[in-house]
């Protein structure tokens, strides 16, 4: 048995009590074992403006690709792994509470990298 290839769309229901639209997609090359499989549910549809799955899978792929610090594809989209670096960063570091931390000039003006 092999791993799919980066790219693997499965639009398919996998679980049937499922009551909104979601897609699998597998982002990345596995380099050693299984290929890990995410899920990505569509938890909001605007009738007026919809956009196909198709193109909701596609973007996603896309920002899986989108990591600065990595050259490949990542598991989850970019937006998504930055986000919770940035959480993780802030919930161990600033011991204060969010408004004093970011009206604080010393952290205002200096540019931080995840």
């Amino acid at each position: 048995m092999i791993n799919p290839p980066p790219g693997t769309f499965v639009f398919q229901e996998l679980s049937p009590t499922k009551e909104r639209s979601s897609f699998n997609l597998v982002a990345h090359k596995a380099k050693q074992g299984t290929a890990k499989v995410t899920e990505y549910i569509i938890a909001y549809d605007n009738e007026e403006n919809h956009i196909t799955e198709d193109a909701i899978a596609q973007i996603t792929l896309e920002q899986c690709y989108n990591y600065p610090n990595f050259s490949g594809a990542i598991k989850i989209p970019a937006c998504l792994f930055s986000a919770a670096r940035l959480s993780k960063l802030v919930g161990e570091n600033i011991h204060d509470f969010p408004s004093k931390a970011i009206n604080d000039k010393s952290l205002k003006n200096r540019p931080f990298y995840l």
